[in-house]
């Protein structure tokens, strides 16, 4: 018993050594990153504000405006265009680096937290079984992304959808880790980060605030079904991402964003969604990625 637990405890070490080393050359390489696109068009009026005051205060001053201003005219999702503003370009372009830095952390962050509260908080595996697993979720997913510039190296797309996607693997194992809690204090503090973690979602991209809207409805419904007072905490969260998910959707940018495209067709976006979907499933589910599941 004792050498099967000592050669499980090895194929945990290998699998972390082989996730680690695997990163090694994805941060090595942002050094070539460079801003480009919409990093230009967000990081412009803050890229001023540190060059004509050097103030991070006039920075932030200069990206609330900025915010408001993409809120009129272009885009609604002001969490998301507020972080775009702050790319580290502004700062010097060989500062871009950081973030490849941010958005690969945060990622690996975010998936670790997640199957963390998943497997050990829920599943009761042993801290090997959730190294081997987490290691080899993360390689994969890292490894073999559908499109990794725009995920880690465009710092604008990363932000957007990567660094949105993370935090909701952090929302969503707060929020585990709330309906587990039964000391009072820890729930409180879940359930404040989960408000927080919440607003933030609400006010980024679209896919991830309405994933995440229906998970947290669907939650939220259960745990009613089932009479627990718990039920009520997840409502408050899902009202703290509804009130700013809601806010983006009705900005004026969007309303102009959607007249330069053509007219809106509720019902033929919601069958598009499901065609892109699939497509894009069908594209993300790599030999790889079937052979991880068939190991796992």
């Amino acid at each position: 018993m004792q050498t099967a637990k000592k050669a499980w405890r090895g194929v945990g070490f290998v699998c972390a050594a082989a996730l680690a080393v695997s990163l090694v050359p994805l941060f090595l390489i942002g050094w070539y990153a460079h801003p480009c696109a919409d990093d230009f068009s967000y990081g412009f009026p803050t890229a001023l504000a540190w060059s004509s005051s050097g103030s991070f205060l006039e920075v932030l001053e200069s990206a609330l405006q900025n915010t408001g201003r993409v809120y009129q005219n272009w885009q609604g999702s002001f969490a998301a265009v507020f972080l775009m503003s702050l790319q580290p370009a502004i700062f010097g372009e060989r500062m871009y680096f950081w973030g490849v830095v941010f958005l690969l952390s945060t990622y690996l962050a975010g998936f670790l937290f997640f199957l963390k509260v998943f497997l050990r908080n829920y599943a009761g595996v042993d801290r090997t079984s959730y190294c081997v697993v987490s290691s080899l979720v993360l390689l994969v997913a890292v490894q073999y992304r559908y499109s990794p510039v725009e995920g880690f190296y465009w710092f604008n797309g990363g932000i957007y959808y990567t660094f949105f996607h993370a935090s909701a693997l952090v929302l969503l194992g707060l929020c585990l880790l709330l309906l587990k809690e039964s000391r009072k204090p820890l729930s409180v503090i879940y359930f404040l980060l989960s408000c927080a973690f919440a607003f933030l979602i609400g006010g980024g991209n679209y896919t991830t605030a309405l994933t995440v809207t229906l998970l947290l409805f669907f939650c939220m419904a259960w745990l009613f079904l089932r009479k627990e007072k718990k039920a009520v905490w997840i409502g408050v969260i899902l009202l703290f991402l509804l009130i700013p998910f809601f806010i983006s959707i009705f900005s004026p940018g969007n309303t102009i964003r959607q007249e330069s495209v053509g007219a809106p067709s509720p019902i033929r976006a919601i069958l598009l969604s499901f065609v892109y979907g699939a497509y894009s499933i069908f594209n993300a589910t790599t030999v790889p990625a079937l052979v991880l599941w068939f190991f796992l």
